[in-house]
């Protein structure tokens, strides 16, 4: 789900807004994981109004990680998506695991 957040500050537990986007379940055989730097999983990616990724706290300074693939692919049929601090998205395709 994409929605404005109506939180009164980027610490505030997330207030759904405007549902911008909304998708059914994904499909089983779909996986996506989400990764605050190396290994924190996170459930959420929240930007700011000023485009930058909202940090949980001073001390945050981890980029995001996404990474999505189908069980049973092959190859470099994987799809890893990184979001640094400042809101740039860096696409690519990575093996399959």
């Amino acid at each position: 789900m994409v929605f404005v957040d109506n939180a009164a500050t980027d610490g505030a537990a997330l207030t759904v807004g405007t549902v911008l986007r909304y998708w059914d379940e994904l499909p089983a055989n779909i996986n996506v994981s989400a990764v605050k730097g190396t290994s924190t999983n996170i459930q959420y990616l929240r930007y700011t109004s000023t485009g930058v990724i909202a940090r949980l706290n001073g001390t945050d300074v981890d980029s995001r990680k996404f990474t999505v693939h189908v069980n049973g692919c092959i190859g470099k049929s994987s799809q890893e998506i990184k979001v640094g601090l400042s809101g740039m998205v860096n696409p690519k395709k990575i093996d399959c695991p």
